[in-house]
């Protein structure tokens, strides 16, 4: 079963419990005007020119299970630096207006892309490491996942 992001008082997405709830400890909140635009990382991740690093197909019954795996892979850069911590945008309306969030891993249980998929019903997020040197994303096309990789000089 999936989720759906969790809403504040007034009916709009409460974007750290979101967050929380994806098995994430928050360690900074919005604006992180030190980071990339978030539009322009949404755009990386997603426009006509997005090539993935890696593909699962996204239908079977392991493809979640698969996709954490290669998730853990391909996003170890974005731990080399910054303590652990890194820099996370959910999939959602209004997601690069709120922007970044500082992040840490605090669950041990499934992979990300999994903890994504149940809080809020899609596997799609675009996270970023501290020093602003890589960008990891996972896009959910129409019958596979994409990992999309990009290092930034």
């Amino acid at each position: 079963m999936t989720g759906a992001h969790l809403l504040d008082e007034d009916g709009g997405i409460d974007w750290e419990a979101t967050i929380r709830n994806c098995g994430l400890e928050v360690t900074g909140l919005p604006p992180i005007s030190e980071a990339m635009d978030p539009t322009a990382a949404l755009l990386v991740a997603t426009s006509g020119n997005a090539r993935p690093a890696v593909t699962v197909p996204g239908r079977g019954a392991d493809a979640l299970h698969v996709l954490d795996a290669h998730w853990k892979e391909q996003a170890a850069p974005l731990f080399a630096g910054g303590g652990g911590e890194f820099l996370v945008m959910l999939w959602g309306p209004g997601s690069s207006r709120v922007g970044w969030f500082r992040v840490r891993e605090h669950t041990a249980r499934a992979g990300l892309p999994s903890r994504v998929h149940q809080a809020v019903g899609k596997a799609e997020f675009v996270c970023l490491s501290v020093d602003g040197s890589f960008l990891c994303a996972v896009t959910d096309e129409a019958d596979e996942y994409w990992i999309v990789t990009r290092r930034f000089e």
